[in-house]
């Protein structure tokens, strides 16, 4: 196998079902979050959890280089 195993601290499945919404008891989706605010908190948590830019960047349809603006940026706003 080459390249870095994919890791298992986040469930990068799950969090992709999160983004999308829920289903409501009458079939219609919720969103759960305004993805403009939490985005960038899911994303600095994703990498400090050990994802890689490119497992971030999939769950939310981003690149790898989009992922690490919006972390090194959150990043830069904690400090």
């Amino acid at each position: 196998m080459a390249g870095r195993p994919v890791q298992t601290k986040a469930n990068i499945e799950n969090i992709k079902k999160l983004r999308n919404g829920i289903k409501t008891k009458d079939g219609t989706l919720e969103d759960l979050f305004n993805e403009q605010l939490l985005r960038p908190v899911i994303v600095y948590t994703m990498r400090e959890c050990g994802c890689t830019f490119a497992e971030i960047g999939k769950v939310f349809d981003i690149s790898r280089q989009m992922a690490e603006q919006i972390y090194n940026k959150e990043l830069a706003e904690l400090i």
